[in-house]
């Protein structure tokens, strides 16, 4: 491993290459390499890094106590499995970055592209609000019986869905995010509603909306503090189904 000027290099092109803050960039390595060399050495190892170097200390039990090792980096060998696995590092850490980063978009709604059907569910693709395109599921199980082989759910249809959960995941030891959909839930006829208000230049300030109750493909209720238009209404059953949208109007409700 490079040291002084050339281990900011490395640190810049990581950097420059995952889009990684350079503190993150910098965790990655150091924990990568202590867990690299506590392997090599059979011992516990931690590198440390001070004023522009890296240093490592291996530790191990010496006459009932501990006995610390300096360890050389600069007689490290195999520089392009460490490489390797410092980019399988980073690009873990991009994806907890980006996890976390949309997990407050978790139960929003969000349109998304049909582009297949799977044995399990369809594959999806939707915009998240950046522009960035993401590869979802959206499972069967959580599709209404009346729209899993629908004509409305065929290849390259548009359909509307609930972001039901976002984790990050290994896939075959490759990081990915795992995005998983729905359009069973409650929040999903309450959200378009919104959508289709707001689309129509209805004054949100002080309109309170729930769905109470859902019966997927038969009934929705939902919950407003005043009259709304029918129109919205109307188009919200549309893009489920069908699916019948009882309002409640509750003038008491703030």
């Amino acid at each position: 491993m490079a040291q002084g000027n050339g281990f900011e290099d490395v640190l810049t092109a990581f950097v420059d290459q995952y889009g990684l803050s350079r503190a993150a960039v910098l965790e990655v390595i150091v924990n990568t390499l202590s867990q690299i060399l506590s392997r090599w050495h059979q011992m516990e190892v931690m590198v440390l890094y001070s004023e522009g170097r890296l240093q490592a200390v291996g530790y191990s039990p010496y006459f009932g106590g501990h006995r610390d090792w300096d360890i050389d980096l600069r007689t490290m060998r195999g520089w392009n499995t460490i490489k390797r696995m410092l980019d399988q590092a980073m690009s873990r850490a991009v994806c907890v970055k980006d996890a976390k980063a949309f997990k407050s978009r978790e139960h929003e709604l969000r349109w998304g592209e049909i582009l297949k059907h799977q044995d399990e569910g369809l594959l999806v693709e939707v915009m998240m609000d950046d522009g960035q395109a993401l590869l979802a599921e959206c499972p069967y199980a959580r599709i209404g019986k009346h729209e899993r082989h629908s004509e409305a759910f065929k290849r390259g249809a548009i359909r509307a869905f609930h972001l039901r959960r976002i984790d990050p995941i290994l896939l075959n030891g490759t990081p990915r995010l795992r995005i998983i959909l729905d359009r069973e839930s409650k929040r999903l006829p309450q959200c378009l509603l919104r959508e289709r208000l707001i689309a129509h230049n209805v004054r949100m300030l002080g309109l309170h909306l729930v769905c109470e109750q859902r019966i997927v493909g038969m009934k929705t209720v939902i919950r407003v503090n005043r009259p709304i238009p029918r129109d919205p209404i109307i188009e919200t059953a549309c893009e489920l189904s069908g699916e019948r949208i009882q309002v409640k109007v509750d003038r008491k409700w703030h």
